[in-house]
């Protein structure tokens, strides 16, 4: 009655755990902050105990960039950030794809941003003097002669394969070269036209039309476009926009088989004249992409009050480990759920009795590996779920392991491992499958 309570304590612990979860709701992809602003960073959860402590990290393209904020409260569902204000490290700089995660410390519990958003540049209100600047040519042009960007205007946001209007004014009959530059015009990124024809009469709205190129740069971003005569000594940059990537996301599910690796660790002891060392030899395993996990103990005494006796214990653990790396450019992970079955049981008690349905003894534990290891028995893991057929939502594991790419696997754990002086055997043998739903850039 002992071990069945306790089981039944260890199983609704372990259901509370898989109840907990978290959302992250802003930013969660898209979003344009601004260096230095207050930004509000959302998130709602269900199940969290009141003990926990929440953590706050930045990420970008796979690195965590340093924490937002740490130990906040289990109630907390919210934290005003000083956007690109990091602890302990140099606080982030203006770029696109950044996304957030939140996490329960010592918890599985964790979501990341969807999409990734942009953190810009706090451009503060110049002179006037230094925005005509901006459009005029140096002092050592005529200062007659002038070149305005009208279009694109500040804050509009154009797209990847659309077309657009770029549009100047400019009193000098002879403009031919239109260029893409960086947000603050200091860095050229393409070519976009050249060796226009002059217009006569000056000076008169000039127009260009612009397909902007699929993959030719980095989209997003932020840019501005100049407009200069041939030799460039005069020209005109016009305001910030933004370029937004077009993506034409298609639903799709990949069934992943996982690499299987089984070990075991033998305990053989003795005692007399002679060593008894039949039957130590590690067995055989059990076939290509199945688990063995569970134990076998033999125990054998003889001679007078059973001095003498052998004892010999076997314990199984399996490692399975599955390659994400496709998901780790160009694709979002909506779902990740991660099926165990169990293809066979072998149960054999103290008295030989023989039950291949024992209903909890041979079920097995799953733990999400978190260190590279070389010993089976020493490696540092942390405990996912629990049964003997079950199917896991692991969709912020598989998340983290295409981000980071440090992906140590899975691992699958027998209820008990003692090496106990008797003859009772307990062996389960399952296979492993990862279904993951994504959403993915087709172009």
């Amino acid at each position: 009655m002992k071990i069945r309570w306790s089981l039944l304590l260890y199983l609704l612990a372990s259901l509370a755990l898989m109840a907990q979860n978290v959302t992250v709701v802003s930013p969660n992809g898209g979003e344009l902050l601004t260096l230095g602003n207050p930004y509000d960073i959302r998130w709602d959860d269900s199940g969290i105990p009141d003990n926990g402590k929440w953590l706050i990290t930045l990420w970008q393209g796979g690195e965590n960039k340093g924490i937002i904020a740490d130990n906040l409260a289990a109630n907390t569902k919210k934290f005003t950030w000083t956007v690109g204000k990091l602890q302990n490290t140099t606080d982030a700089s203006p770029g696109s794809g950044y996304i957030i995660k939140v996490r329960l410390r010592g918890n599985p519990t964790r979501d990341y941003s969807d999409h990734g958003f942009t953190i810009k540049r706090n451009f503060q209100l110049a002179p006037i003097a230094s925005k005509i600047k901006l459009n005029t040519p140096s002092p050592a042009i005529n200062a007659l002669k002038w070149i305005k960007v009208l279009k694109p205007a500040t804050g509009d946001n154009w797209q990847e394969k659309g077309t657009y209007t770029i549009r100047w004014k400019t009193n000098v009959n002879k403009t031919s070269r239109i260029e893409l530059y960086n947000y603050n015009g200091t860095k050229k990124v393409i070519d976009i036209a050249s060796n226009m024809m002059p217009i006569p009469n000056p000076p008169e709205v000039r127009t260009y039309r612009w397909t902007i190129p699929k993959g030719f740069w980095k989209w997003p971003g932020n840019y501005r476009i100049r407009v200069s005569t041939a030799d460039g000594a005069l020209h005109g940059t016009g305001s910030m926009f933004h370029i937004k990537r077009d993506i034409h996301m298609v639903k799709k599910t990949h069934t992943l088989e996982p690499q299987v690796t089984n070990r075991a660790h033998r305990k053989y002891e003795y005692r007399c004249s002679s060593v008894d060392t039949q039957g130590t030899a590690f067995p055989q395993g059990p076939g290509e992409g199945i688990m063995r996990v569970g134990w076998e103990n033999n125990w054998k005494t003889w001679g007078v009050g059973g001095y003498c006796h052998r004892h010999l214990s076997f314990a199984f653990r399996s490692f399975i480990h599955f390659d994400v790396t496709p998901f780790a450019k160009n694709v979002i992970i909506e779902k990740a759920t991660l099926f165990l079955t169990k293809k066979s049981t072998y149960y054999s008690d103290s008295a030989g009795n023989v039950n291949n349905n024992h209903p909890g003894h041979c079920s097995a534990g799953l733990y999400q590996v978190l260190a590279p290891w070389s010993d089976p028995f020493d490696v540092a893991a942390e405990h996912i779920g629990e049964g003997p057929d079950f199917s896991f939502d692991i969709t912020a594991i598989v998340r983290d392991w295409a981000l980071k790419g440090d992906n140590h696997g899975m691992m699958l754990i027998g209820r008990d491992e003692k090496y106990k002086k008797n003859n009772e055997h307990c062996i389960s043998y399952y296979s492993a499958r990862l279904v993951v739903r994504t959403l993915e850039d087709q172009d």
